[in-house]
């Protein structure tokens, strides 16, 4: 049963583009051979308004016409004379109704319709008319869409309080579903209609669930959550379907210039690995990456989602430790604001950590994105992997770039923090060694030579080292009992602050004092192989000499060493 809520709370640019709209849809009903459209604004700017969350994502959804046809009503509109909104102009003469662009339907990035956006005073405007959906089993795409009713398309979407109307006409917030506004006060995520069926038609809503709910910090249906954990939901993530792809034009049809086309049926997966992806890189950005990654771990998911797809027998990664991480890595975010400390020394405390390893946002997603593949951790590659350039070197790096299809920098990191994982443990145990260490100050003990080693050490991991060592650390605490936990931190804390104290932590970015055509120069010799480890050996020169600025000592240090670069 259809329930309504007035709302009449606009932000000054929200009534602007109501009137507007409103005004554009009385215009339409005046045409000839048109009908006037019912406007609405659609989804999640509905659900953010009730929760008192500025959006600047404005659905509109139409009912008769499609978004770009009511785009093209709308762009005419605002040229006649007398329209409303200062005559449709802005100061200098510029339209508030910017370019209209078409988006044409791409089911492989769940654009099933085509829709049509524009920027109405400054802000990005979807328009799209109303729809229902058709799916059968063995497609991961509706397969038919037409015009629907408001009921209709509110029933297809993933969640009841995603499912809400606000119509522009009325100023009231429609509830076609009959239970949205109940869901948004009692923060609950579920589906419209039957979650098995509805998460079958398409498996993508298991993820968005997740992803609301850690958004929203909603809880899931109790009806939901069994449906996406059992096995009939989890088998559609790995289910293979047959796909008519068109050939292009073949045999005499090219000479003649007739257009015709071959089809032929391909084999691929149900839900397209890249939507995945989206979905998991939305939930790791946002307000909640572990309450995501715990119902991952808890609905039995883990294995459907960070895998690779393609291998015809999929190895099991080892989940059961899997929380030891990401509560940890929870605790290490928070530190800052909840000062978690691990002794009576102030230096000796996850902010410390937090505050060398998760330097801004980038590094807090990349940490949450290496959590993901810890139970990938040790696991071999299997035999049957051919080796080479172009393949990932781990299964945590098929997992990555197969089942989440990460860009190929992320893929770069993900399969470094698998290779230096234990070179990494042993460096830190190297430059903290035991506990007695950690309350006299292992720093103090840090000499030039350890300097050397753990600078070569860290340019060697490369830009992202301390998303590799946070990895390691991760790796060792879910393989660790409670007790040992503030150990493996507190040893980490003081390796890192050994490293800062000797000006190690940007030393991956250090550059030679002496470039190559210097040193060339210098020496009275020619460009050639020996150049490299000479430079190398310029580097850890500088490293071993912290204060020297001199590029003097560099030359005389590699003429000293010429016979072992193959100078006369």
């Amino acid at each position: 049963m259809k329930k309504t809520l007035p709302l009449s709370d606009l932000t000054e640019q929200e009534a602007r583009i109501r009137k507007l709209l409103v005004d554009a849809s009385d215009h339409v009903g005046t045409l000839p051979d048109h009908a006037k459209p019912t406007l609405r604004f659609a989804g999640g700017w509905v659900r953010d308004k009730l929760l008192g969350k500025s959006s600047d994502d404005i659905d509109v959804a139409i009912d008769n016409l499609s978004g770009y046809e009511f785009g093209l009503l709308l762009k005419h509109f605002v040229t006649l004379p007398g329209a409303t909104a200062n005559e449709g102009f802005n100061k200098g003469g510029k339209s508030v109704v910017g370019a209209l662009t078409k988006i044409e339907a791409n089911p492989e990035k769940s654009k099933h319709l085509e829709t049509a956006t524009v920027k109405i005073f400054g802000l990005q405007i979807d328009l799209v008319n109303l729809r229902k959906e058709t799916y059968v089993a063995d497609s991961r795409n509706p397969t038919k869409l037409e015009f629907g009713t408001a009921l209709e398309d509110a029933l297809r979407r993933d969640a009841t309080v995603n499912a809400l109307f606000y119509n522009i006409h009325t100023l009231e917030i429609e509830d076609f579903t009959g239970r949205g506004l109940e869901d948004m006060e009692r923060k609950i995520i579920k589906t419209p209609l039957p979650p098995l069926q509805t998460f079958k038609d398409d498996p993508l809503r298991v993820l968005r669930h997740i992803r609301f709910a850690s958004r929203l910090g909603f809880i899931i249906d109790a009806g939901d959550l069994q449906a996406m954990s059992c096995s009939e939901i989890k088998l559609e993530f790995m289910r293979r379907i047959l796909v008519e792809k068109d050939d292009g034009p073949v045999g005499k049809a090219v000479k003649t210039n007739r257009k015709k086309a071959q089809t032929k049926a391909e084999e691929t997966l149900k839900i397209s690995r890249e939507r995945v992806g989206v979905e998991i890189e939305k939930m790791l950005r946002g307000v909640n990456p572990c309450m995501a990654l715990r119902l991952i771990d808890e609905l039995g998911l883990y294995n459907n989602i960070f895998t690779n797809p393609e291998a015809r027998s999929a190895d099991i990664a080892d989940t059961r430790h899997w929380h030891r991480a990401y509560n940890f890595l929870l605790s290490l975010v928070q530190s800052q604001t909840q000062s978690q400390t691990l002794s009576k020394d102030p230096e000796m405390n996850l902010e410390s950590l937090r505050r060398i390893l998760l330097r801004g946002s980038e590094d807090l997603y990349r940490a949450w994105l290496l959590c993901a593949f810890v139970p990938w951790a040790r696991s071999p590659m299997p035999s049957s992997e051919k080796r080479s350039n172009k393949k990932p070197r781990s299964l945590a790096g098929f997992s990555a770039r197969e089942g989440i299809k990460v860009e190929n920098n992320v893929l770069g990191m993900v399969e470094d923090a698998v290779q230096y994982l234990q070179e990494i443990i042993e460096m830190r145990r190297l430059g903290a060694p035991d506990a007695e260490s950690r309350t006299t100050g292992a720093q103090k003990e840090f000499n030039l030579v350890d300097r050397q080693i753990h600078g070569k050490a860290i340019r060697r991991w490369g830009s992202y080292w301390r998303s590799c060592v946070l990895y390691a650390m991760l790796v060792q605490i879910s393989e660790s009992e409670g007790t040992e936990q503030p150990t493996i931190a507190d040893g980490y804390r003081a390796w890192l602050l050994a490293l800062e104290s000797h000006s190690l932590l940007e030393v991956y970015s250090l550059k030679p004092l002496v470039n190559g055509h210097e040193l060339c120069k210098a020496l009275g010799e020619e460009p050639g192989p020996w150049m490299k480890p000479a430079m190398e050996t310029i580097v850890e020169w500088q490293l071993g000499k912290p204060d020297e600025s001199d590029p003097k000592g560099a030359i005389e240090h590699v003429r000293r060493r010429k016979e072992e670069f193959g100078l006369g």
